[in-house]
């Protein structure tokens, strides 16, 4: 199995991973400012399930199927950048509505699908913390804003959020194989 320093490693270069990602935190900021805190932190708490369901894909070789079928791949594409799209569109269509929370190193060291499953639970309880506590600020941040602000800028951060999911979206359309 791994040795203790190993996984050390891992865990410090994971923390610097985390932090230095995009799409994934500015979503859970996102979140927690136009939703709350509790949603920021549900948010976290997604984005984690979904990399535990891709490290299980990975560790199962599912992830070699969008690596060498181009049709996998775009029609996974597609799907993203239109859930995407919708959540930019269903943001605009209820701007107005409020801002109530709601619910949001080798075979020789043993076998390679349990590293893998080990190291991407390890992965994904760093990203529900560190999002968490992300999503738990940016819920405290967006709360004062609103605390203060009128329907107007209610109605501009939604317009930002829905930015976001465009954004994304985008950079997903014009993501390579």
């Amino acid at each position: 199995m791994m040795e203790p320093s190993q996984l050390a490693i891992f865990i410090g270069a994971a923390v610097v991973f985390i932090l230095a990602r995009g799409p994934d935190i500015v979503f859970v900021v996102t979140q927690g400012i136009s939703h709350g805190r509790r949603a920021g932190i549900i948010t976290a708490r997604g984005v984690s399930a979904g990399n535990l369901v891709h490290t299980t894909a990975a560790a199962f070789g599912l992830s070699v199927v969008f690596r060498v079928s181009v049709v996998a791949f775009t029609a996974l594409k597609v799907l993203g950048v239109a859930y995407l799209l919708y959540l930019a569109w269903k943001t605009i269509r209820h701007r107005r509505d409020g801002w109530a929370v709601g619910p949001a190193d080798g075979p020789e060291r043993g076998p390679v699908a349990a590293q893998m499953a080990l190291l991407g639970l390890v992965f994904a309880i760093l990203v529900m913390v560190i999002f968490g506590c992300a999503g738990a600020f940016s819920g405290a941040v967006g709360a004062s804003v609103r605390s203060r602000a009128g329907e107007r800028v209610a109605a501009a951060l939604a317009w930002v959020v829905a930015g976001v999911y465009v954004a994304i979206g985008g950079r997903l359309a014009f993501l390579r194989q």
